[in-house]
């Protein structure tokens, strides 16, 4: 039986694969084991040959894409956002996206122009919140002092938060109010934590987070959001790191040696360190002991190496100390990282928790609070409910209850 040929434009699927993140081998053992050669004619603009409809389909299926895309005659107006930052837990020289963290953007991106549309259909005379601005020059601890005070967390506020799952969400919740959208990569879309933490994307409204839900440590996401939100609040973009750069010579290091002091100062506030009852202990300098960290740690909601990162800025432990500690907190990191690879954990071990609260960790609460609210201003239908937030119609009552209710 003959194969219906799709007459497809060879420049769609050229430029959709490209954006994907694929090379012509990669993509070719993705579309149903394609010959790279084969794949190489059908993105011929001289010469193409024709895949058929099931083959083209396929290719609408890995690169992400509506099959109809594939049929324009023009390439679509690209809405990649050049201002991204992403955050990354090594140093591996010059970097390349994966195509997984590629859609995860592009995803952001959509859910962003979402928020856009339905948001500019509001009354006009709406007030907005203030997004504030930070200066690098400023000294960090007025910074930190000003976007505690703009984000309305106290110590009194912070010092009651049990856990670290409290202490991201509270976070969270405190940013969302001030319109930036706070998102969670998928895990059916899984992004190596090693690749990047978390990234950003700056528009002048509705700014983007998004946090890599593969980050294992419990504080990690807090100090990756913090960092994020410092670099927003800074207007700035382009690729960003972690790691500390101790003569941070370049325009783009320096950028992250003051987001990631911004983020500590914010996380553990001067003021509140230096006042707690640990640090008026008479003490050696550098006599300071695991439990005494854990503790600090606990009560701030924060990392350890942060911890200990603060009292080497505040002077009370050394810099010998400090990387003593910080060597042993990333060789524990990657250890457990390891072990977590080789272990194979059965399905019925895995506990999931309700899907409302999956959803709600994707999209975050100010993305489904508008579209909610959209629909119950008859702007939108059920159907798009259901599209915008990519969940059944069954799940939405919940996800009300819980948005309002909050």
């Amino acid at each position: 039986m003959k194969q219906i040929k799709a007459h497809i434009n060879p420049l769609m699927i050229k430029w959709a694969r490209e954006k994907r993140g694929f090379d012509i081998i990669s993509a070719s053992k993705k579309i149903n084991n394609v010959k790279p050669e084969k794949l190489k004619a059908w993105e011929d603009e001289n010469n193409p040959e024709l895949p058929t409809i099931n083959q083209a389909m396929k290719m609408a299926e890995v690169y992400k894409r509506p099959l109809s895309l594939f049929y324009l005659d023009e390439l679509p107006r690209d809405f990649s956002v050049k201002t991204t930052d992403f955050r990354r837990h090594i140093d591996n020289g010059l970097f390349n996206p994966s195509p997984a963290l590629l859609w995860e953007k592009r995803y952001a991106e959509m859910r962003h122009q979402i928020a856009l549309e339905l948001a500019e259909s509001e009354e006009a005379d709406q007030a907005l919140p203030k997004r504030i601005s930070i200066d690098p020059n400023s000294d960090p601890v007025l910074i930190a002092q000003k976007i505690r005070n703009w984000l309305g967390i106290t110590w009194d506020i912070q010092r009651k938060w049990k856990n670290s799952n409290k202490a991201l969400n509270a976070w969270k919740e405190a940013i969302e109010n001030k319109e930036f959208l706070v998102f969670h990569t998928k895990h059916y879309n899984p992004i190596d934590e090693a690749e990047v933490k978390g990234f950003a994307l700056n528009f002048s409204r509705f700014p983007v987070i998004v946090l890599n839900v593969k980050e294992d440590s419990p504080n990690a996401p807090i100090f990756t959001l913090m960092h994020e939100l410092t670099h927003l609040l800074l207007n700035t973009g382009g690729f960003c790191d972690c790691w500390e750069h101790r003569s941070a010579k370049t325009p783009e290091h320096q950028k992250e040696v003051f987001c990631n002091r911004i983020a500590g100062e914010v996380l553990v506030p001067k003021e509140f360190l230096l006042n707690h009852d640990l640090l008026k202990v008479p003490r050696k300098k550098d006599e300071w002991f695991d439990d005494e960290i854990n503790l600090l740690s606990r009560q701030f909601v924060t990392s350890k190496d942060v911890i200990v990162r603060r009292l080497l800025i505040l002077g009370i432990v050394s810099r010998e100390f400090y990387e003593k500690k910080h060597e042993l907190y990333t060789e524990a990191y990657l250890k457990n990282r390891a072990k977590k690879k080789e272990e194979k954990v059965e399905e019925d071990d895995i506990s999931f928790p309700p899907h409302f609260r999956t959803l709600l960790k994707w999209n975050g609460k100010l993305l489904t609070r508008i579209v909610l609210s959209a629909y119950h201003d008859k702007k939108i239908t059920l159907s798009d409910v259901s599209d915008y937030l990519g969940t059944k119609t069954k799940h939405i009552p919940k996800l009300e209850s819980v948005v309002f209710s909050t």
